[in-house]
């Protein structure tokens, strides 16, 4: 893979190759299509002259534990900014072939690329092909947000009128009797 356009290329093969690039599979999670892109990602990484694998556990073993984390947001910074490059030189052709698997990088690279997650995702891809990408995606959570808020509501408020119905019916046998009572004590006094 050329480090111009590694991006695409990757894209490409993960098709030919039919690598599932669900962003949810429950039956294989896009594992090989996660890992191909590491591996992708550490053949251009400047500084990767192994397996990303290799490389991180070599690392991890010598780092001590307290500073693991440190470490690891380091690395995976590294490894975002080259993603994030790579996005935004892609082409509109492009995002239309891989719109699925874009978006599952994309959420790789929202939900923390490697545990991590990188600031303003959104204004470093600004109005890129890979930028309305990632525009659909937040609008589509935002409407998925509001239309269970929403539904919320609505369930509130039924449960709300449920509420209001069954307090007026029990007010309304205690009217009923205190009637019976009311009349009880007139018979009692006349």
């Amino acid at each position: 893979m050329t480090a111009r356009n590694w991006l695409e290329e990757f894209l490409n093969e993960a098709k030919a190759a039919r690598l599932c690039h669900k962003c949810y599979c429950t039956t294989c999670g896009a594992v090989p299509f996660r890992n191909g892109l590491r591996m992708a990602v550490a053949s251009v990484d400047p500084t990767s002259k192994e397996d990303w694998w290799v490389r991180f556990l070599r690392l991890w073993l010598t780092v001590p534990r307290a500073g693991r984390d440190g470490f690891r947001r380091a690395w995976n910074d590294q490894q975002s900014a080259i993603v994030t490059e790579a996005l935004i030189g892609l082409s509109y052709m492009a995002v239309d072939a891989h719109f699925d698997a874009l978006r599952l990088i994309m959420l790789e690279l929202q939900d923390g690329f490697y545990g991590f997650r990188p600031p303003a995702l959104a204004d470093k891809l600004g109005t890129s092909p890979a930028g309305m990408v990632l525009h659909l995606m937040k609008e589509h959570a935002r409407q998925r947000e509001y239309g269970s808020h929403e539904a919320n509501m609505q369930r509130d408020q039924e449960q709300a009128k449920l509420r209001r119905a069954e307090r007026a019916r029990q007010h309304a046998l205690r009217l009923e009797a205190k009637k019976v009572r009311d009349a009880i004590r007139q018979k009692g006094r006349s």
